[in-house]
C-alpha cells in the first residue's frame, strides 16, 4: 500500500512538471481490486487505464464455505469491468460465510 501511494505521488509530480512546461498530459486512472476475507480476486488487481477507456474483467471468487456479497462500492455482480473510466477505482470484494 505504501508503494502504491509513492507511485501515485511520483506520477502526480511528473504530470505537474510536464504541464508547467506546456506539454500535453494524458490522464491515467488507477483501478485497484482487493479481496476481503473468504475469497480472492481473479484478474489484474491493479490496472492503469487512460481517461475514458475500459479496464479488464475481474471476478470475485469465494473460497469454499463462503459466498460473494458485493463489491465495496455496491456492485453485486461478482464479475465486473469498469468501463469509460473517469476516475480512480479502489474496491474490495466482500464475502460472507455460507450457512
Amino acid at each position: 500500500m505504501k508503494n502504491k501511494k509513492i507511485l501515485h505521488l511520483l506520477i502526480g509530480v511528473f504530470s505537474l512538471a510536464l504541464m508547467s512546461c506546456g506539454s500535453t498530459v494524458t490522464l491515467n486512472h488507477y483501478l485497484h481490486y482487493q479481496a476481503g476475507q473468504g475469497g480472492s480476486v481473479i484478474g489484474d488487481t491493479v490496472q492503469i487505464v487512460l481517461d475514458g477507456r475500459d479496464g479488464t474483467v475481474v471476478t470475485a471468487d469465494p473460497n469454499d464455505g463462503y459466498h460473494f456479497v458485493s463489491w465495496s462500492d455496491g456492485i453485486t455482480e461478482a464479475e465486473r469491468i469498469d468501463a469509460r473510466v473517469h476516475g480512480n477505482v479502489d474496491v474490495k470484494a466482500v464475502f460472507e460465510v455460507t450457512l
